[in-house]
């Protein structure tokens, strides 16, 4: 299973040393009390780990698992750590984990299209000319695309990204995160660990 891990900065976590390629093992998994953890939503990661003091990588998980009814978080009795990934590494992984989640099939205008989500790990997603989209709730996720996508999330680990022309970007809560990217992108991210 493919998942996400933060360790502190020099790859360690809870006393145990890691190190990038590498498989480890352990005899049994629980979460929450021993075996190796992980998250599969990438910005789970942030209620773990502060990102401003940590490193983040993907990690493939396998053997055998416990999953964690708060979030995302799941534990294994094997681990292999991949590639570290930056902060706006991570907010591409959630995007595409937020979009593997997405309903192909709903339509919107090509050129106007919008979208909106609320609720507890609510995601949402837009594009074309000007696109907009906007997510609320625990851990929602936005995404906007084009030539004057704005996207927004609210909520304690809220991810926003645009991407555009006149793309803009904004997360606010306790572990939000934030990236626009274009010829005048904007972002702004606030909170505890934004």
């Amino acid at each position: 299973m493919r998942a996400f891990k933060g360790f502190n900065k020099d790859l360690t976590c809870r006393g145990y040393q890691y190190e990038e390629g590498k498989e480890f093992h352990t005899e049994r998994a629980e979460c929450c009390d021993t075996g190796f953890h992980a998250c599969e939503y990438p910005l789970d990661c942030f209620g773990y780990y502060d990102p401003a003091h940590s490193v983040f990588h993907e990690v493939e998980l396998s053997g055998e698992m416990d999953k964690s009814g708060d979030n995302t978080k799941v534990c294994a009795t094997d681990i292999k750590i991949g590639a570290r990934l930056s902060i706006a590494g991570l907010v591409k992984m959630a995007i595409d984990f937020t979009m593997s989640k997405v309903n192909k099939e709903a339509g919107s205008d090509e050129r106007h299209g919008f979208a909106s989500a609320t609720g507890n790990c609510g995601a949402s997603s837009a594009t074309g000319y000007k696109g907009a989209s906007s997510a609320t709730g625990n851990c929602g996720a936005s995404s906007a695309t084009g030539n004057c996508g704005a996207s927004s999330a609210t909520g304690y680990k809220g991810a926003s990204s645009a991407t555009g022309y006149k793309g803009a970007s904004s997360a606010t809560g306790n572990c939000g995160a934030s990236s626009a990217t274009g010829y005048k992108g904007a972002s702004s991210a606030t909170g505890n660990c934004g």
